[in-house]
């Protein structure tokens, strides 16, 4: 086993060397999506996706605005901020509420400050742009000044600041004989049915509720009260927050999406990113919401499958491939059918052990004292039990300080040293005759406390602390230490899923 792992990271290292001496670039070049903004680039976000606001050729996209190396985009409209070419920001993307989507003010709407107020321009007493009235403000107009023929009758302003000619006067209107400007005659007294009382047709907003075609109709401009513009009572999954009643509605009743199908706000969990060369955090929002591949459930542990840029997630029922670095869920399964034997809600933490040029890689889920380790077949991805499972913990002669097992909430395993981020010394870990510079493992528990055991040579717990202090942990952007559920080392980086 010594002999392959030691051939194993010596075919590593020459094809290493050979990639770097294959890959001279001029210094002067820019290289995107390295994560590194250079002369000639806008950002670099290290990705060559579209639509997050750094493009495959490292230009800021329109609407977005990109700080730092790695680059950190966020969109303008909807950060509650007056940007250039923005007419309103109130905070948010939502439609119907006076700011658009766009940033862009809404007719009938006006809009103040920053984060822009917007309130309804009808019912400000005011008649303004598009309002044929407002209030008692009728602008002069009488039954007999508007269209429509009227003889007589007083007129008045609707909810939604048009005309309530109701009242106005028809020669023969009500007659039950459909006479010169009359679109109907029902010849009876009711407004809810599909002739008003003033012989016009029934419509949604004229402000009258048609029985049987209409479920509301308040007359107004407005899909963010009880009932929308297609007079329809407002309700979850419409597409429209309804005030007061709603935190969000995104026009669908899925879960897993930032808005849940009780129209509330979901705190959806985080991907998060470090690069070992670069540097700096990289944050993502995991939404699982028509992606059948994504974890539903909370995320307990996670596992590296380096040989194939993978990773395993595991939840209490369920398992999650995960692509790297696309970041892209790509299969699935349940937990007791192919990683049979653990009791998914024991699960601690979790780790990989997997070498490049080997042809099975190993996963091991954690729980509590007990260990499950699995060979995955790095061709086929077929997974096989070890036939000694479960195998019972015992660090009683692994060195000092060490967690206990049970505390341990998550865990990843690096097969280099190469971040720089241990500085373990094999030979006062190990003894005197040791010389391998990890790999080492790196467990968080229950108490917020990290530890570093040397995997290389004796298996022995050589480090104890606070995990901020631990690099990458306390720099700028990390993810919160309580908020950590797993990780998981893909070289050159460390994953992190954490709760928001």
């Amino acid at each position: 086993m010594k002999f392959s792992i030691v051939f194993s990271l010596f075919t590593l290292l020459l094809v290493y060397s050979c990639a770097k001496s294959n890959n001279i670039k001029d210094s002067g070049e820019a290289e995107c999506g390295n994560y590194k903004v250079e002369e000639g680039e806008e950002c670099d976000d290290g990705n060559d996706l579209y639509d997050d606001g750094c493009d495959p050729q490292c230009r800021i996209q329109t609407g977005w605005e990109c700080e730092g190396s790695p680059s950190t985009c966020t969109l303008l409209c909807g950060n509650g901020v007056l940007d250039q070419d923005e007419q309103c920001d109130d905070g948010s993307r939502q439609e119907g509420d006076g700011c658009d989507a766009e940033c862009l003010l809404e007719s009938g709407w006006d809009c103040e400050g920053e984060p822009s107020v917007c309130t309804p321009l009808c019912g400000n007493g005011v008649v303004d742009q598009d309002e044929q009235c407002d209030g008692t403000d009728l602008q002069g107009n009488t039954c007999e000044s508007i269209e429509g023929g009227f003889t007589g009758g007083e007129l008045s302003c609707s909810s939604g600041c048009t005309f309530d000619t109701t009242t106005c006067i028809l020669p023969n209107c009500g007659d039950g004989i459909l006479n010169e400007n009359e679109e109907c005659d029902d010849g009876n007294s009711s407004n809810n049915d599909s002739c008003l009382n003033n012989c016009q047709d029934a419509s949604c907003g004229d402000g009258y509720h048609w029985m049987g075609e209409e479920e509301c109709d308040d007359g107004n401009s407005s899909n963010v009260d009880d009932c929308t513009n297609e007079c329809l009572n407002a309700s979850c999954g419409d597409g429209y927050t309804w005030t007061g009643m709603e935190e969000c509605d995104d026009g669908n009743t899925d879960n897993g999406d930032g808005c849940n199908h009780l129209c509330e706000h979901e705190s959806l969990p985080l991907l998060n990113t470090i690069d070992t060369v670069s540097g700096g955090w990289f944050q993502q929002t995991i939404f699982y919401a028509g992606d059948p591949h994504a974890p539903q459930l909370p995320v307990l542990a996670a596992a590296n499958v380096q040989t194939l840029n993978q990773a395993y997630v595991f939840t209490e029922s369920t398992y999650h491939i995960i692509s790297l670095p696309s970041r892209q869920w790509i299969g699935h399964g349940q937990l007791s059918t192919d990683f049979p034997g653990v009791s998914g809600s024991a699960i601690t933490s979790a780790y990989g052990v997997s070498w490049d040029g080997e042809t099975e890689s190993t996963l091991t889920l954690l729980a509590g004292e007990w260990a499950y380790s699995y060979s995955l077949d790095n061709n086929t991805q077929a997974i096989t039990p070890a036939g000694d499972n479960p195998i019972q913990i015992d660090w009683s002669n692994a060195g000092e300080p060490r967690p206990e097992p049970e505390n341990i909430t998550s865990s990843y395993l690096a097969i280099e040293n190469d971040d720089g981020w241990v500085t373990v010394d094999p030979s006062q870990v190990c003894g005197t005759s040791s010389t391998t510079v990890g790999p080492y493992g790196i467990s968080i528990t229950s108490g917020l406390s990290l530890y570093v055991q040397e995997v290389g040579s004796c298996f022995e717990w050589c480090e104890m602390m606070p995990v901020a202090s631990f690099p990458p942990f306390g720099v700028s952007g990390a993810p919160a230490p309580d908020k950590i559920r797993a990780m998981f080392y893909v070289s050159p980086k460390l994953y992190v899923v954490s709760n928001p």
